[in-house]
């Protein structure tokens, strides 16, 4: 078996690299407090969010590179109650600086439990309050990719018959849709950190991501791959205090955001605990 992965690495990795450009490690080490503040700081450029949301942005693309290291990956769920909230621009920010970014808006189950298989990338899934909300295998791919391990079980062609065969689905992911409430199950939300949307105020502003320096967002995922590369053993075997008013589900979406606020320091981790508080109250 060891064998026969190391011969279908090499293929895997080739195609990996068509789809998904390779990004360079940083050369030199990265300070974890400095890199969450660049990232959060590129969102806010972008997109009008609650300081509490920018957190929480900000540590789910962290942990995008690093999400073997976790027992869950929670859900970033993109909330809004009407149009020109800016959900979409949101994911398109996101996915600039996440892992492996893969907008899959409209996608068939198959595709999408095979690409999770072959190159476990990060799923941006636009418009869940349409193509999603009744598509119910689709709900259970993405409810079973919630925990390491997670998969689905199907039968392939092999030969005369039919066998039996385990997809993993487990990966980094985000539904983004118009009152995701009235059309996402219980079970999916509770999977999730939910960030409520709203329009732009008179007097806000943001710049526009069509005129954005893409440099910004090559340095920042080189810098990301770096942290990923030294602190993940490290965040691995962290086990941040996780607050007490959380439910246990919503624990367990927050604590891999908050292991990996904790070896940021002090600052960031209270920044964290005061955001999980906040939008799960909300919720």
């Amino acid at each position: 078996d060891d064998s026969v992965k190391a011969a279908r690495r090499p293929a895997q990795e080739t195609s990996a690299s068509v789809v998904f450009p390779t990004v360079e490690s940083w050369p030199e080490p990265v300070i974890a407090t400095d890199l969450l503040n660049s990232v959060a700081e590129t969102i806010k450029q972008f997109v009008i969010l609650d300081p509490d949301e920018v957190t929480a942005c900000a540590l789910w693309v962290a942990h995008t590179y690093i999400v073997n290291a976790f027992e869950h990956s929670p859900l970033l769920l993109v909330n809004a109650p009407e149009r020109a909230c800016g959900k979409t621009l949101l994911q398109d920010v996101l996915a600039r600086v996440s892992y492996r970014p893969l907008p899959a808006a409209n996608a068939t189950l198959s595709s999408l439990f095979r690409a999770i298989e072959k190159w476990q990338p990060t799923i941006f899934l636009d418009e869940a309050d349409t193509f999603f909300r009744d598509n119910h295998d689709l709900h259970g791919m993405v409810n079973a990719g919630y925990r390491r391990g997670g998969c689905l079980l199907r039968s392939e062609a092999s030969g005369d018959n039919f066998e039996p065969r385990q997809f993993s689905v487990y990966c980094a992911k985000s539904l983004a849709g118009i009152a995701l409430e009235k059309h996402l199950s219980d079970a999916t939300l509770s999977r999730g950190v939910v960030l409520h949307l709203r329009r732009k105020l008179p007097g806000e502003s943001v710049e526009r991501l069509r005129h954005a320096d893409h440099g910004v967002f090559e340095v920042l995922k080189s810098q990301l791959v770096r942290f990923a590369a030294d602190f993940a053993p490290q965040i691995g075997k962290s086990h941040p205090a996780l607050p007490d008013a959380l439910s246990d589900r919503d624990q367990d979406n927050w604590e891999p955001l908050l292991a990996i606020a904790e070896c940021a320091g002090s600052e960031w981790l209270a920044r964290a605990t005061a955001a999980a508080l906040k939008l799960c109250n909300e919720d």
